[in-house]
This record gives C-alpha cells, structure tokens and sequence, in this order.
C-alpha cells in the first residue's frame, strides 16, 4: 500500500458502483494493520489540490485511527486489557506517532476549510489526551508561536487554527481535579499574557470582521476551559492561585467580557437571514461571554456562598465587577423590545420556550419528545435547562430584586394567553412560562408572600390546558 493506492481507495469509497465500492470500504477497514497508514492519510487530508471529499474522508479515517490505535487500552484497574488474535488491539508504531505529532500541527494551522479544521483539531485533541506535555513537548511553543503572529494580518488563518488547537489542549484538562492541573496552569501562564492583549483589540467597537470574531470566540472558549472549576494557578503547581490572591488581575478579562457583551452589531453589518445571524460569530462572541459572566456570577456573586480561599475573590468580584456588567446585560436583553434582533442564545426566555422542531417533534413522535425533555443529559446539551438554571439562580441568591419583576412579567404572559383570541394565542410563551413557574415551585411555595399567588396562578392558567387543542400545552399541564 502506498499514498497513491490509498488516494484511489478513498474516491472509490464514494462509488456508485459495488465492484469497485465494497474493496475500497474492505481496505480503508482494515488501515490499522498497515503500516505508515496515518502518515499517508495524513499526507493526503492536508494536500490541497487533492479532491475535497476525498481529503475529508482520509481527515475522519485519521482520527478514528488515532483514537482507536494511539495507545493500549487498559481496564480501571490499569491492567492492559488483552485479547485473543483476532481481537487484539492495534497501536500505532512510534514512528508513525513521531510523523503525526511533527505534521499535524503545520497541516492544521493552513487549513482553510471549516470542516476540515474540526476533524484535524479532534484528532490533536485525542493525542494531548496520552501524550501532552510529556511525549510532545512542542506542541504549545509551537501554537503560541503561531499566535504571536496577530499583528500580521496575513496569518489571520494560522492564528485563528492555533487558538482552535490550543483550546482543544486546555479542554484535556477541563474537568480535572486541582492536584492533576500543573499542565493547565503552565498552559495558562505561557498563553494568556498573548491572548490577552489580542482579545483587548478584537474587542474594540470599530472591529467588524469575521475573522476578528471567529478569534476572540476561540479565546472566550480557552478562558471558559481554563477556569472551568478553579481560577488558574500557578505553573509551579504548589496549589496557589495570583488571581484569587490579586483579584486586580483578573480585572483585564472582565474588561474583554463586558465590552463583548457591551459590542454594538448595527443591522446592516449582520446577515440578512434568521438562520445566518444565529450562526454570525459575533453573535457567538456574546453567547460565550454571557455564559462565562453567568458561572463567574453563579460561583463568585455571592461571597458566603464561595469556597474558603475564594471568598476575597468573591467579595471583590460581588463589589466591584458585577455592577459592571449589569448595563451591558440590561442593554443587551432591550434589544427584543426595540425592536432589534437578538439571538435566543443570548436571551432566556426565547429559548426556554419551544421550538417548531420541538413541536413537530411532539406531534410526530410524542415518546422521544417526552425523553428528550427529561433527560438527565440535558443539563449538559440543552441550552433550555442551561437557561432554566439561570434564572433560578437569580431567584435563589437575588430573590427580592427579581422575583416580584419576574412574576409580573409570567403573569402578563399568561394574561395575555387568557384574554387573547384563538387565532391569536401564542401556546409556545405559555408553555415556557409554565416551564419557568414549575421550575420556580420549591423555592416560590417556600415563601408566604407567593405561595398563595402562585397557587391562584395554577388554578386559573394550569387546571384549563387539561383540555387545550395544544397537546405539548396539555403535557405540560400534567407536568404542573
């Protein structure tokens, strides 16, 4: 087998005809018991006058090969699991990991396609699960070499591709526990003195392009990684942390968050059509800094609720950054009622209501809406459960400022729904409304002052969808 053969087997892979289609599918199965074949899928996925499809099918069957055949698999126990001859795993020469680590990098970094980019990045990440740092100690100079390249317009692509590496890197140690973070923390103390001062200038109001956008989403998404349970510490892994110990340094990051909430996006900059503005990168941007701004004010909003050492970063974040963010929030969330657009992944409410996927999904196969919607992986995939936690958080930790405003506003939706005609009720509003009161229920029949409100709410807005033409209405009536 050679690059050239492996070309021929891949295109044939999409042929029409079996004679030709089932051998190519029989060789490309059986590409872990050839040698050198991760470096020819390789060659291949990152040869540019190579047709498109063909490299995106040599990108997949490289990272499932890396995946699959980078390591011995062992058990919990560490044991290497062992099979007989016919199952027995396959692991990749050194030789050929040594020719991965050293090209995958440089064929990511001038990938243009998307797609593409993705696959190779997937690919890395796998590897840096087994071998960063200790086995491939160049793989983060060489990305902030690439990113310190910013200033030059022309390498707006390799930046762009190192920041997409680098997050998969400090997604390795996402959820890690504290005594297993060294990496992470040297991680951050190499990077974000770069990151920093780029995601202050592509930030800047006047800055419009695409490209400014897909970087400064890549680094919001490397900041949320890298303190996803714990502020970063320092490289020397003694269990410190400078930014729990100086609060004023994190003091810039706060700056890069609210004036990516804050960014005005006029209308004639931004796609004509719904579905295009949901997937702008700029919408993206504020999506990732509302979702950052709401863990800081989850964990660190109230400073007794904080762990022990946190709690001065606590009190100084309740002091001084939370009132910070509060007009870019309140800017951003009049956007609806102005009459401008605003993607539901930004304000709760849309999202919390039904989709006409949702719907047609209920109509057409009621059982997997019913999964779906009480699924205990929800909290982890559906932006509906991420916006239901938030607002119970308010309603938890700042129950006298919101509550009363957030009961009027439930109220008026299901008045509205009440009083409204049958042509024009909006079922999908009182559906999420009702999602937001049984949600509130614990907390709301906890307190005398609403307990009997709510109570009234049920039996004049619940008890009647028993009997609703709106079968998701009525499903969320038994909910209730």
């Amino acid at each position: 087998m050679n690059t050239e053969l492996l070309h021929v087997a891949l295109q044939q892979s999409f042929c029409p005809d079996a004679n030709l289609r089932v051998p190519a599918e029989r060789t490309i199965k059986n590409l872990k018991h050839i040698p050198g074949a991760s470096k020819m899928l390789l060659e291949i996925a990152s040869e540019k006058q190579v047709q498109y499809e063909v490299r995106q099918a040599a990108a997949i069957q490289m990272k499932n090969l890396c995946r699959a055949c980078w390591t011995e698999r062992t058990s919990f126990m560490g044991t290497t699991i062992d099979g007989n001859d016919a199952t027995r795993q396959v692991v990749l020469s050194e030789d050929d990991k040594d020719f991965v680590r050293v090209n995958l990098v440089g064929a990511l970094l001038s990938e243009p396609e998307k797609s593409m980019q993705d696959l190779m990045a997937e690919t890395l990440h796998s590897i840096a699960i087994h071998d960063f740092p200790t086995k491939w100690p160049t793989l983060l100079p060489t990305l902030l070499q690439a990113v310190a390249l910013s200033n030059d317009s022309s390498q707006a692509l390799r930046v762009h591709n190192a920041l997409l590496a680098l997050r998969k890197v400090c997604k390795r140690y996402e959820f890690k526990p504290r005594e297993h973070r060294g990496p992470l923390n040297e991680i951050v103390s190499q990077s974000f003195p770069l990151l920093l001062p780029l995601a202050q200038r592509l930030c800047d109001p006047n800055e419009n392009s695409v490209e400014a956008a897909m970087m400064l989403k890549q680094i919001l998404k490397i900041f949320w990684s890298a303190t996803q349970f714990y502020l970063p510490g320092d490289a020397g892994g003694n269990g410190s942390s400078p930014s729990l110990q100086n609060p004023q340094g994190m003091q810039p990051w706060f700056e890069v968050l609210q004036r990516s909430l804050a960014k005005p996006l006029p209308d004639d900059i931004q796609p004509k059509s719904l579905d295009q503005r949901n997937a702008w990168p700029w919408w993206k941007v504020k999506k990732w800094a509302s979702q950052i701004m709401t863990r800081l004010f989850s964990r660190y909003g109230i400073a007794s609720y904080a762990e022990d050492e946190a709690k001065d970063f606590a009190a100084y974040f309740s002091q001084n950054v939370a009132p910070q963010f509060l007009g870019p929030v309140c800017e951003t969330l009049n956007l609806r009622a102005s009459g401008q657009f605003c993607t539901d992944r930004v304000v709760c409410f849309p999202t919390i209501c039904l989709s006409p996927e949702d719907i047609e999904l209920f109509e057409n196969d009621p059982h997997e809406f019913v999964h779906r919607q009480n699924s205990p992986l929800a909290d982890f995939y559906d932006p509906r459960m991420s916006a239901i936690t938030l607002i119970t958080n308010i309603v938890k930790h700042r129950g006298k400022d919101v509550t009363p405003r957030l009961l009027a506003f439930l109220q008026d939706n299901l008045q509205r729904y009440a009083t409204s005609s049958n042509e024009t009720k909006n079922p999908k509003e009182k559906d999420g409304t009702l999602l937001v009161l049984g949600s509130l229920a614990e907390i709301l029949f906890s307190k005398k002052k609403y307990s009997s409100e709510v109570e009234g709410l049920l039996v004049s807005s619940v008890f009647p969808d028993f009997v609703s033409p709106a079968g998701f209405l009525r499903s969320r009536a038994c909910w209730m």
